[in-house]
């Protein structure tokens, strides 16, 4: 097997230039987007994690997950949610009409704790559900997905109606990364659950676009 030698004077460099730039030292998935030097994020996970990879070049990298780092991330994703749920129930109701968005409606006829975000009614009487989610990263995402696949599979979906998983995070899973994590899903998605990227939902549903 051939071994995998960090230049550890190249590495810092790229690793500082990332921090004058952004603020702070880039976390594993950003460590995957920058080409050149960087070991992968697996490359790191199989050496004690991201947290020695720093310690291992004599830089001190604050962990997102933790503390108060942790805090202020959560603090700041769920500002950005609250903001991106008024905006895009703000856009439902000028499109649809009021009387035509049901908010926090269940999935099956009030017999589930599952609720959706929103339940909107289209002029022939058919309806669907949205689920806006803000994920923080990439890993976050696929969290998401899970969990709400999951949750959804074990309740009967009124009239089977369609179901629009939204990513609110426009930094993240765009709508490539979208196509690549279905299309590598070993379980299919069951046709009437759909993932999209917030941007794109403006257009699906024929609203006003604020992002």
């Amino acid at each position: 097997m051939k071994t995998y030698i960090l230049d550890n004077d190249k590495v810092i460099s790229v690793l500082e230039e990332h921090k004058n730039i952004n603020g702070e030292y880039p976390n594993t998935n950003q460590i995957n987007k920058i080409k050149g030097v960087l070991p992968s994020s697996k490359w790191i996970q199989r050496h004690g994690g991201i947290i020695i990879f720093y310690k291992s070049l004599g830089l001190h990298y604050i962990d997102a997950r933790t503390g108060i780092r942790r805090a202020k991330v959560a603090t700041d994703a769920n500002k950005k949610s609250q903001s991106n749920d008024i905006a895009f129930s703000k856009a439902l109701v000028d499109a649809y009409g009021e009387r035509s968005i049901h908010w926090q409606s269940p999935y099956n006829k009030g017999k589930s704790l599952h609720r959706s975000d929103f339940k909107v009614y289209k002029k022939n009487g058919d309806f669907f559900f949205i689920d806006l989610f803000f994920p923080q990263d990439m890993d976050s995402f696929v969290g998401c997905i899970n969990t709400k696949l999951k949750k959804l599979s074990s309740i009967e979906i009124e009239n089977n109606a369609p179901i629009y998983l939204i990513s609110c995070n426009t930094e993240y899973a765009d709508p490539y990364y979208i196509h690549c994590f279905i299309k590598a899903r070993k379980k299919k998605i069951p046709n009437n659950i759909h993932i999209i990227h917030l941007p794109d939902a403006y257009g699906l549903f024929g609203l006003k676009s604020i992002v």
